[in-house]
């Protein structure tokens, strides 16, 4: 069981960081961004 929980927070946490990469790389460079 912790193991199935721990899978489906590791894939959130993927999730999540692809959505924010995809919003900064919206955004333009420099446009109070940093990475």
């Amino acid at each position: 069981k912790g193991m199935s929980s721990r899978a489906c927070r590791a894939a959130g946490d993927v999730q999540r960081e692809r959505a924010e990469g995809v919003a900064a790389a919206a955004k333009p460079v420099g446009a109070g961004g940093g990475e």
